[in-house]
């Protein structure tokens, strides 16, 4: 079966899997960012463009941020600094981290990459 989603200018067609993914299975990449029309469009665009696909996607916002969280199965998907590094180079996006299933901040190997957000803990 294929379902196709258009969220903004962005259109995705993927095959909708018959059995659900496990929990424990499942990896959130969560991006704060300033409020602005196209950082979600960006955000998106940088991960589908990356050939990644995800299991669901949210974005919950208020007057001035966005919290955009996108679902990963880690049986499809690995993730990496460089990711991260590509959606915190977006202008509006203030963080960006992997979380585990238990919604824990899921540590990465160490290639000299620190978030945003434990730099400026780090500079405290």
């Amino acid at each position: 079966m294929v379902r196709v989603r258009t969220i903004g200018q962005l259109e995705f067609a993927a095959d909708i899997p018959t059995a659900k993914c496990p929990r424990e299975r499942l990896l959130w990449l969560q991006v704060r960012a300033l409020h602005c029309p196209l950082v979600f469009e960006r955000v998106l665009g940088l991960v589908t463009g990356a050939a990644i696909i995800p299991v669901d996607v949210a974005l919950e916002t208020d007057d001035r941020t966005f919290v955009i969280e996108i679902q990963f199965d880690r049986a499809q998907f690995m993730p990496t600094h460089w990711i991260l590094k590509q959606v915190e180079g977006v202008p509006s996006v203030r963080s960006a981290e992997f979380l585990d299933a238990s919604r824990r901040q899921l540590l990465l190997e160490s290639d000299g990459h620190r978030s945003k957000r434990a730099a400026a803990a780090f500079r405290r």
